[in-house]
């Protein structure tokens, strides 16, 4: 039986509500277009995808746990704290400022394999605050991002410059985000883009195969997502933790080969932008929620976004952090909005159901 106007309306409305900040930022990068005609070029979609592709592969990793009920926001600091670790080995005498001035030479991919496996061991932390210690999720992301953030500027402190930054790197590690099927800079397809699309579906496919999952979301609404991850047994825990440090790790790297630089800030500012990604992708902070494609889509638009912003100069008038704090808090409040509906209806359903078999 087909779907009448009044539904096909209400799905158009409820669609446009929750994906309001979505629908908003690809206006905007319309306007942008009529603005500046120059930005609809194939040179500067091309860049747009260069520079989706690592936060899409840091935003699934976000995006995996979120749907596992785990507000897991250290994975920025992961990602930061990764590339921070592996750049500092492919350093150029060129560098500004050289973390080691003798190192022998070593393979990109025994580096960048090293630096996964490291962050993912220091993951671990999670699983001995919260069963060791009974820390809630919350608190132990705290802890464990000060500890990432404070080591990232341990780890760039120069006695006699201070804070350092790293950049200059070599071809070798750049190719991870810059290499490309075809030599024209224009239309060539860079490697990077293909490889984050194979990673995301990849993980996407994994999240069916956490057993946790089934008995997590078979709760009511009301309940508290963000403890999900306490009850969740050890292993899937593990699991989810090794899987989502290591995919996010990995994404860190590749956005430090792409950009040539980086700070002690890196993982401060990725993450805004991969909690913006995943919640105008329809991703929820209560878990459960979101679908691989708008993950994809929302990634594009965000980033578009951003360089379309940088582009006509507005980032002069009103700083990107802004405009992210902006759509982060529409995000939430549209989130809890439509949380605490689906809460309510779950009540009235269940009352109705008790009074039925009162009744009969």
């Amino acid at each position: 039986m087909g779907l009448s106007i009044k539904d096909i309306k209400s799905k158009i409305k409820r669609f446009l509500v929750e994906n309001a900040s979505l629908v908003v930022l690809f206006v905007l990068c319309v306007v942008f277009l009529f603005i500046d005609s120059s930005l609809f070029s194939v040179r500067n979609i091309r860049n747009i995808l260069s520079i989706t592709a690592p936060r899409l592969i840091v935003a699934c990793a976000f995006a995996f746990c979120l749907y596992l009920g785990i507000l897991n926001i250290s994975l920025a600091f992961f990602a930061g704290l990764a590339g921070i670790f592996a750049a500092s080995f492919f350093q150029t005498p060129n560098s500004t400022s050289v973390v080691f001035s003798s190192f022998p030479s070593i393979p990109v991919s025994v580096v960048v394999i090293v630096v996964i496996l490291v962050m993912c061991l220091v993951s671990l932390l999670h699983v001995l605050l919260i069963r060791t210690f009974s820390f809630s999720f919350i608190l132990s992301n705290l802890g464990i991002i000060a500890l990432l953030y404070g080591f990232a500027h341990v780890y760039l402190h120069n006695s006699e410059k201070g804070l350092i930054y790293l950049d200059a790197f070599s071809v070798s590690f750049r190719k991870i985000a810059t290499a490309s099927i075809g030599s024209d800079p224009t239309y060539s397809l860079p490697v990077s883009v293909i490889v984050s699309v194979f990673i995301c579906i990849g993980l996407w496919i994994a999240r069916f195969r956490i057993s946790a999952l089934k008995t997590l979301f078979n709760q009511k609404p009301q309940s508290n997502m963000h403890d999900s991850n306490e009850k969740m047994p050890l292993f899937e825990l593990v699991l989810v933790l090794f899987i989502s440090t290591a995919v996010a790790s990995f994404g860190g790297i590749m956005q430090v080969s792409y950009t040539g630089y980086v700070d002690s800030e890196f993982g401060l500012n990725y993450l805004f932008d991969i909690i913006v990604i995943c919640l105008i992708s329809g991703f929820s902070i209560f878990g459960g929620k979101g679908r691989l494609p708008f993950l994809i889509i929302g990634s594009f638009v965000y980033t578009a976004f951003c360089y379309t912003v940088d582009y006509v100069g507005l980032e002069r008038y009103i700083p990107s952090i802004i405009i992210r704090a902006v759509v982060i808090i529409i995000c939430i409040i549209t989130d809890i909005y439509f949380y605490q509906c689906k809460a309510k209806q779950v009540e009235i359903n269940s009352m109705v159901n008790k009074k039925i078999e009162t009744e009969y």
